[in-house]
């Protein structure tokens, strides 16, 4: 009988079985991340997509974290190594310090939207009149979903807390759902295999459906732990309206919404496997914004439309022999800095 070696015939070899190691370099220093690995809200998924793509997390990690969670990435085990920053790392953070003060907390703004959405809320829930019931659905879960969507992203600790609660309550949304599907969508933008938010098909019939999927995939997600509560209680609230009033409301705010959303993406770069872009370049290839003014757009399209950004692209643009603004916008983005 032939020798087996080592190999232990009793145990079927599985996947699991191996330990992936996760070390990135944040601020020109290796940090082993493997036992964190599984506790990012992301989940073990991001990071080994990550080790795919680059292994300098310094400027994905500073747009979508806050200074609480840089506390954490500067507690994790140092390797060692350290590497020199590149300057496409540099430049980033150089802009990232020159403009964060223009984003500072604002309690009362985040308290007229938190009223505004959750009014509209209660009268959709119960407000006889089925016109007023119907469009105060849409202008809940519209708005919601925005709101959601900018406390989701943690830079205000508070307001990261209470969105654990308030968007499956009034959105249906649950952010560690959304959580690791959006920051893989912030992370691998339009590269197959690793956005999510990529089609294979868009059919414009379907778009409709966008919130009622959120809510099917984030109890989906959730049904084993105790944070499905607010996700049922948002169904029981709702169905105190009328139904045929409720779906026809949610499926108008998430046609809306879906058209938003695609049209941010779509019809930009995409990628195939390992991009090899910096953050920056990669970011503006991969967006547009609309050119939208106005408190009304503002509520309704979520802060999509960075008018002078997506100005400045289209003035490159057409200008002669400009095929590629972005790259423009880059190099002056370069010389700014530089004076």
């Amino acid at each position: 009988m032939p020798s087996t070696g080592n190999i232990d015939n009793t145990k079927e070899s599985k996947l699991s079985d191996f330990k992936r190691e996760y070390k990135f370099f944040f601020d020109g220093e290796e940090y082993d991340c493997t036992d964190y690995a599984k506790k990012h809200p992301a989940g073990e998924e991001f990071f080994w997509k990550q080790a795919a793509e680059t292994n300098d997390l310094t400027s994905y990690f500073s747009a979508l974290h806050s200074e609480t969670a840089h506390k954490i990435i500067k507690s994790l085990p140092k390797t060692g190594r350290k590497q020199k920053i590149d300057p496409n790392v540099a430049l980033y953070q150089h802009l990232h310090e020159k403009v964060k003060h223009l984003y500072p907390n604002n309690y009362v703004k985040d308290f007229l939207w938190f009223a505004f959405v959750t009014i509209n809320f209660l009268l959709g829930c119960f407000a006889e009149n089925k016109i007023l019931a119907f469009i105060c659905i849409i202008n809940a879960q519209i708005v919601s979903g925005w709101i959601c969507h900018s406390w989701a992203h943690g830079r205000d600790a508070f307001l990261y807390k209470f969105v654990n609660w308030y968007s499956p309550l009034v959105a249906g949304v649950s952010t560690r759902w959304w959580n690791r599907k959006h920051n893989l969508h912030h992370m691998f933008t339009n590269v197959f295999g690793k956005d999510e938010d990529i089609q294979h098909s868009y059919t414009r019939v379907l778009f409709g459906f966008l919130y009622l999927k959120w809510n099917f995939d984030s109890i989906m997600f959730d049904y084993k732990t105790k944070r499905v509560i607010p996700l049922i209680l948002h169904f029981i609230f709702y169905f105190q309206q009328n139904i045929i009033i409720f779906l026809l409301a949610q499926y108008v705010a998430g046609f809306f919404s879906a058209h938003i959303l695609i049209g941010n993406h779509e019809k930009e770069k995409n990628f195939e496997g390992k991009h090899g872009l910096d953050f920056i370049r990669h970011q503006l290839v991969t967006a547009r914004d609309y050119d939208y003014h106005g408190l009304i757009w503002l509520c309704y399209m979520g802060g999509k439309q960075l008018d002078d950004l997506q100005q400045e692209i289209k003035d490159q643009d057409q200008k002669p022999g400009r095929h590629n603004g972005e790259e423009q916008i880059v190099e002056i983005l370069y010389r700014n800095e530089n004076d």
